[in-house]
This record gives structure tokens, sequence and C-alpha cells, in this order.
């Protein structure tokens, strides 16, 4: 079936006003996912299509397929949040016991300062990061910082103003967005999905606890529902994400 053409067009898309920073939500997020989605549909002509997410991403994806089902085939979750608040409680004590056993005193008692999370105000960033760095060099990646500021100058559909301002939106859209979402639990907000739902699920991820996201799938109902174990950390490889797509993902949709 040949989805309905939508009143939007590529002019449209590239010079939409800025929204405020401090006007953002997480339902405007949704919203624009959603209407992203029908652009696809229109470009690609498909009645439905596929929609994955990564950490944050999975809350939108989440999020995304809950409120409106009849637009995707299916959902897929890599590094996939379930409870955003019991999760970095649980992240922040992993880091802080890496920090004092390694005998790293200063980042201890920095992180001791602190407090666990939930954080909120100026500064709430820089906390965040502090002890997620701990759980990106035990997974063995890169730290934030290399991320952000590296990320970016590698996107090709980015420009020059794009690529400086990359880092800084994110920081501070982070401190207005991240804050609502300390309520979250999709145990409960989410424990029935009309889409086949997959998880990638990297054994060695400790920035989106795996027990969580296996917690999840246990409650989980949806038509159809597979927990796929990765030996990595957070978030898929694209070897990894390339053979659940084939291998489970589409192979289902067959049937």
């Amino acid at each position: 079936m040949k989805p309905p053409e939508i009143g939007v067009t590529n002019r449209h898309v590239y010079n939409l006003p800025e929204a405020p920073i401090s006007t953002l939500t997480v339902e405007q997020f949704v919203s624009d996912a959603q209407e992203l989605t029908q652009l696809m549909r229109v470009r690609f002509h498909q009645d439905k299509i596929y929609v994955m997410g990564l950490s944050w991403g999975t809350i939108l994806g989440t999020k995304l397929v809950q409120q409106y089902p009849d637009l995707y085939h299916a959902y897929i979750g890599t590094g996939q949040m379930v409870n955003t608040t019991e999760n970095d409680r649980m992240s922040y004590e992993i880091a802080l016991r890496t920090a004092t056993e390694r005998n790293d005193s200063g980042t201890a008692d920095k992180l001791r300062r602190n407090g666990p999370p939930p954080y909120t105000g100026n500064g709430m960033a820089m906390k965040y990061a502090m002890y997620n760095n701990i759980l990106f060099d035990i997974m063995g990646s890169a730290r934030l910082e290399a991320v952000l500021l590296l990320a970016p100058q590698f996107a090709r559909e980015y420009g020059l103003l794009d690529k400086v301002n990359f880092a800084r939106g994110l920081v501070e859209s982070f401190s207005v967005v991240y804050p609502q979402l300390q309520d979250l639990d999709f145990t409960t907000q989410a424990s029935k999905l009309d889409v086949p739902v997959y998880f990638l699920v990297g054994r060695q991820d400790i920035n989106a606890i795996a027990s969580l996201v296996e917690r999840y799938y246990n409650v989980l109902e949806a038509p159809h529902k597979e927990l796929i174990w990765l030996e990595s950390g957070h978030g898929a490889s694209s070897e990894e994400v390339l053979d659940a797509m084939v291998n489970h993902v589409l192979t289902q949709a067959t049937h």
C-alpha cells in the first residue's frame, strides 16, 4: 500500500526555525521523529519502516512505536534504556567502586561529593560525564569528550557550523531534556508494544545495564520479541547490527 502524500518538502525541512533549547521536551522529539517517519515513507515509497534506537535513541524509539505502531515493521534497540534513574545509580556505583579499587582517590572523592544521580542544574552534564567516562574506560571505549569532539567531524551531512556547535548543543539540550526522564520506567510505562521488538544487548554494557534490559524483556508483551546477546559493551557494532537484521529481523518478517 502506498503511503499517503504529505505536504512537506526538502525546502520546508531544512528551513525550519530553530527551537529555543529551554522549550525542548521529550514529547517534541517523539513528534519530530514521527514527522521524519512520514517523510521517509513518502521518499522511499514504503507503508512502514523499521526503527532502531541506540542509548538515548532507544527512549525515543520505544515511545515512537508505542504511540504510532502502524507506521513501523519492528523496533530494534541496542544500548536499550529502561529505567534511567535506577540505571544511572547502578552505573554510578560501578564507577565509584572501580575508582576506589584503582586507588584513584581523587576521582573517588569527586564522585562522592557529586553523590549518586539524578543530577539537575548547573554542571549536571559534567557530573554524568565523570562517572560515565569510567564506565566507557572499563568497556574499552573512547571517553565521551573524544566522541563529542571527533564524531561530528566525520559526518559529511554536517556543515562547519554544525560541527562547531555539536558538543555545545548536546550539553545544553541534555541539561534541559534529561531531567524529564527521571521517572522513566518502561517495565510499567511500555510493558506492551504492538510491533515486533528486538533487543541487541551487550553482555559487557554497564552504561545501559544489561540486567535491566533483560528484566524489561521478561515483562514485555509484543507480537514477537527477541533478546539477542552480544559480546560487546554499549551499543552493537555495525557487523552485529547487520547480522541481527539479516538473521533475525528480516527473517522473521518473511514468515
